[in-house]
């Protein structure tokens, strides 16, 4: 009898082999510099592999090589260093808040390249927001010039509650007639570029994983206070949405029967000191120092971030987590508001006898939204999340 040699399909070749390339460059967007021995060994492929992917995108223009090194007491072939030329592609990311609107442009190694901001004005009706974020993105591509030739994709960070299979926001309770915005339509239409869609807290944790050193071994809470205050939890590599893609909505929470974020939320903020100046929201030391000397400002200052301190010790003793990083353009440096905060979170987690845990400043982190919807854009663009390349252990 002849022994038939069962036939095994070779699968979808080609979605295998973009599979594999798109990771060989998140590797090497995460961890400029890289060796393609590391690579070789977490993606569990020859050196060899590697190496022909290697020359088959610098052919491409889209790998580049650094100068071969050689570590000192060791042998065999010195290792040369992979980069991402920067120049292959740009991204654009979008960043919507109550008051503000930001558009930034990012290399295809990540970097920004390009930022724009203006105002958002409270609207009367659905039409007219939908006029505005039309007009907005426009605005923000001709300001862009020929930087926005070269961008592949745009990602968008939406407020409120937004619905990720349609693109439309739910609800946006700062802003009552915000409410079934096509948002993603919105800006495809406008952009004419594929569009990618998240809450905006979400890209400040997908920021931390492609920037911060470490963070994809690291539990980190992201806590942001901004028109209202959310919150986004990196946990060992990957951003936590939630079974809804909801998570976060920290500034719904209860505090001595207050909402959060109708109390300590820059929207609140903002009506209840409706006299300070305009520098004390964009966390000039000297205009906020102007605003300390008055008692009432101080009251609701400490108030609102008594409660907020409050609100993250809670989380923190439930996520056990390694680290908090607080974002607010109130503190783009750290100042007095930044210590007031800073002191209220370390008396709350002495109160619940809980060890010291690193509690960090988000400096000069007004485009980090931004930049992160633009990775989030570049990462849906190539198919992979930066939860795929932490560098093995060796």
């Amino acid at each position: 009898m002849t022994n038939k040699k069962k036939f095994i399909s070779p699968g979808n070749i080609e979605g295998k082999l973009e599979r594999k390339e798109n990771l060989f460059l998140a590797l090497i967007r995460k961890y400029p510099g890289i060796s393609r021995q590391i690579c070789a060994k977490k993606m569990g492929v020859s050196t060899f592999n590697i190496s022909r992917l290697a020359s088959a995108l610098i052919d491409k223009g889209i790998v580049t090589e650094g100068e071969s090194n050689l570590a000192e007491n060791s042998c065999g072939r010195p290792s040369t260093p992979l980069f991402l030329n920067p120049e292959y592609q740009y991204f654009g990311g979008i960043d919507i808040e109550a008051s503000q609107w930001r558009f930034v442009i990012i290399d295809f190694a990540g970097n920004l390249i390009h930022s724009w901001n203006s105002s958002f004005s409270e609207c009367d009706s659905r039409n007219d927001y939908i006029e505005q974020l039309t007009g907005l993105l426009q605005k923000a591509i001709t300001a862009a010039g020929e930087k926005w030739i070269k961008v592949e994709a745009l990602g968008i960070g939406a407020p409120g509650f937004v619905d990720h299979e349609t693109g439309i926001v739910e609800n946006y309770e700062i802003l009552p007639e915000f409410k079934r915005i096509p948002l993603l339509d919105i800006c495809s239409l406008a952009s004419g570029k594929p569009s990618f869609i998240t809450h905006n807290i979400f890209n400040l944790a997908t920021h931390a994983l492609w920037k911060k050193d470490g963070a994809e071994k690291q539990v980190i809470i992201h806590a942001a206070i901004r028109s209202g205050i959310s919150v986004a939890f990196n946990i060992n590599g990957n951003v936590y949405y939630g079974s809804k893609r909801h998570a976060g909505e920290i500034g719904l929470s209860m505090i001595n029967g207050r909402i959060l974020q109708e109390t300590a939320g820059l929207s609140a903020l903002k009506r209840l000191l409706p006299d300070v100046e305009a520098g004390f929201w964009h966390g000039d030391p000297r205009s906020i120092n102007n605003a300390f000397r008055r008692r009432s400002v101080r009251n609701i200052i400490n108030q609102s971030m008594d409660d907020i301190a409050l609100s993250l010790a809670n989380a923190a003793a439930f996520l056990d987590n390694d680290e908090i990083i607080v974002y607010s353009t109130l503190f783009l440096k750290e100042n007095i508001i930044w210590e007031t905060l800073r002191k209220s979170f370390e008396k709350y987690r002495e109160i619940q006898k809980l060890s010291p845990i690193k509690f960090t400043c988000g400096i000069d982190s007004e485009f980090f939204a931004a930049i992160g919807a633009a990775l989030y854009a570049l990462d849906h663009q190539y198919l992979r999340t930066t939860s795929d390349v932490g560098i093995p252990k060796t």
